[in-house]
């Protein structure tokens, strides 16, 4: 059984930013992901069950990318192949569309 948060968790991630400084990460309780920058008092915060959501969106379109490279590399070598259909996104709520915008890829549809 997981351990419920009962107080923030904050871990300096790997990752860095275009100035060469580091992304401090916190959870927080009420399942609350805070992100700042290193030395910076600008937070942005997103809820956990939001970040669930994007991975699978971004896992999603990572496999139809994926299909589609394999769908046209048979279709290069001569073999007849079926178009992989685009996820359907529609299980996903009006709040991740509203998050995502017209700059991911497969809402453009």
């Amino acid at each position: 059984m997981a351990t419920p948060l009962t107080r923030p968790v904050a871990r300096e991630l790997h990752a860095r930013t275009h100035r060469f400084t580091g992304i401090i990460a916190t959870m927080m309780p009420g399942d609350l992901l805070t992100f700042r920058v290193k030395g910076k008092q600008r937070t942005y915060t997103i809820a956990l069950h939001q970040c669930y959501q994007l991975a699978i969106y971004y896992k999603l379109v990572e496999d139809y990318r994926e299909a589609m490279e394999r769908y046209e590399l048979r279709r290069k070598a001569g073999y007849r192949a079926k178009k992989p259909k685009a996820p359907n996104l529609s299980a996903f709520s009006a709040h991740l569309r509203h998050i995502l915008g017209s700059a991911s890829p497969l809402m453009t549809r």
